[in-house]
């Protein structure tokens, strides 16, 4: 299972998480904090009115929707943002340069994360509770291990040291040089899907799943809030999935996994998701 998005409560993070990202950027780049939320605000409506086309990119792969949580949101807006202020101020030309954005957003994120409050999904205590008595259950996450273990410390106390945690799996990152396992470049299989299709070229990820099922991924049952990240490259490869609803879920993702098809399942309810992980 994933952990940010899933089992937290993403609604009540992404408000506190924008004062936290809006802070930073005003006082690194010297932007009056109001001028710097109306930047945002325009990328955030600008987003919103195309979300079938923005997405987080790294370098030119988009590897999420730009509507998934409030982390990538944040992410894209703040690119966004850093680009309008390129156009209107000589002091921020260094901004036109694709990786100076990327450089910049990824500080942001970095510095801004860590100040986010813990905020679990009400169900939380019990799906993990009763996942772990099966002593089959991880956590796996793009997190460092130990920030997940003292944010989930803060729910379960001691018992959080019982849980297996599995962190930088870079479920985000691309590798357009490993073949021959998934398809290439952006697969437009997915029904419903964007046009652009998704990128299922996730090595590092696939190659830490290969290590926890003993080289075989139909074993494994995994549920995410983000099936672009979580859960696309195990579903094409055959493994069960279950996609943990949000208010930030982009239609797409939820149309497929509503149809369902037998190894997929769908809910906005973590009793439900714990319910579907041990019906067999």
């Amino acid at each position: 299972m994933d952990h940010d998005g899933t089992l937290t409560d993403s609604d009540l993070e992404a408000s506190e998480y924008r004062e936290i990202v809006l802070d930073f950027m005003s006082s690194e780049l010297g932007v009056p904090r109001e001028e710097m939320k109306v930047l945002l605000e325009r990328a955030d409506a600008e987003i919103e009115s195309k979300k079938e086309i923005y997405g987080w990119k790294i370098g030119d792969i988009i590897v999420a929707p730009a509507t998934s949580d409030h982390y990538i949101k944040n992410t894209v807006a703040g690119s966004m943002a850093l680009e309008m202020l390129a156009k209107e101020s000589a002091s921020m030309k260094q901004f036109t340069d694709p990786a100076e954005v990327e450089k910049f957003v990824g500080r942001v994120f970095r510095a801004s994360s860590p100040k986010l409050g813990v905020f679990y999904r009400w169900e939380a205590g019990r799906c993990l509770r009763e996942l772990n008595k099966t002593g089959r259950f991880m956590i796996i996450t793009n997190s460092d291990p130990k920030v997940v273990l003292n944010k989930m410390s803060k729910l379960l106390g001691d018992d959080a040291l019982d849980f297996s945690i599995v962190g930088n799996a870079k479920k985000y990152l691309p590798d357009p040089t490993w073949t021959g396992v998934v398809p290439e470049g952006m697969y437009k299989g997915f029904p419903g899907f964007p046009e652009r299709g998704v990128n299922l070229q996730r090595k590092i990820y696939y190659m830490t799943l290969l290590d926890i099922t003993s080289g075989d991924l139909t074993r494994a049952k995994m549920a995410g809030d983000i099936a672009e990240l979580d859960l696309l490259m195990l579903d094409y490869l055959g493994a069960e999935t279950a996609l943990v609803l949000s208010a930030t879920t982009p239609a797409w993702e939820n149309n497929y996994y509503y149809r369902g098809e037998g190894k997929r399942f769908t809910s906005g309810n973590l009793n439900k998701i714990t319910d579907w992980f041990l019906k067999d």
